[in-house]
Parts: C-alpha cells; sequence; structure tokens
C-alpha cells in the first residue's frame, strides 16, 4: 500500500509536470508567434518604405527625363538659330563680295 502510495504520489507529480511543460510549451509557443508577428509587421514597414522611396525616386527620374528632353530641344533651337544666322551672314558675305567685284570691274 505504501507503494501504490509513492506510486500515485509519483503520478501526481509527473502529471503536474506535464501540465507545466505544457503550459510553457504554450507560452514559448505564443511568445514566438507574437515575435514573428511583430517582425513581420517590421519588415512590411520597411518594403513600404522602399517602394515608397522607388515611386519617389520613379517621379524624379521622369521630371529630370522632361527638364533634360525641354533643355535639349531649346539646345537644339538655338542651334538652328545660330545656323540660320551664320546662313544669312554667308549670304550677306556672298553679296558683299558680288558687289565689291561689280564695283571693281565697273572702275
Amino acid at each position: 500500500e505504501e507503494r501504490r502510495a509513492e506510486q500515485g504520489e509519483w503520478e501526481e507529480e509527473r502529471q503536474s509536470w506535464n501540465e507545466a511543460t505544457t503550459q510553457l510549451v504554450g507560452l514559448v509557443e505564443e511568445c514566438e508567434k507574437e515575435h514573428l508577428e511583430a517582425e513581420t509587421m517590421r519588415l512590411e514597414s520597411v518594403i513600404y518604405e522602399i517602394e515608397k522611396e522607388r515611386q519617389e525616386e520613379k517621379k524624379l527620374r521622369f521630371k529630370q527625363m522632361q527638364t533634360e528632353k525641354k533643355a535639349r530641344i531649346r539646345l537644339e533651337v538655338r542651334i538652328n538659330d545660330l545656323k540660320a544666322q551664320n546662313e544669312e551672314a554667308r549670304e550677306q558675305g556672298r553679296e558683299e563680295e558680288k558687289r565689291e567685284r561689280e564695283l571693281t570691274k565697273q572702275r
């Protein structure tokens, strides 16, 4: 009977340890889950910030391309104006040479 009593106490002790272990495992799992959820939220926040920066960078690149395009167009217009002025100056130079030759012939 004493042995049965010891066996009963032993069984109660073992059951108590099993319950404590089960509770501890549950708490650890819950903590891990909460940690993972918090880490997931942190990573999602980082991803959001990176995406926001990427979109901003795209906008800036687009604006820069537009600015460069406008500058290139202004430059092409200026080059064409200078070419036209140069051609006019050459034409005037040719006309002056022609007049000078005619005046020289007349003399």
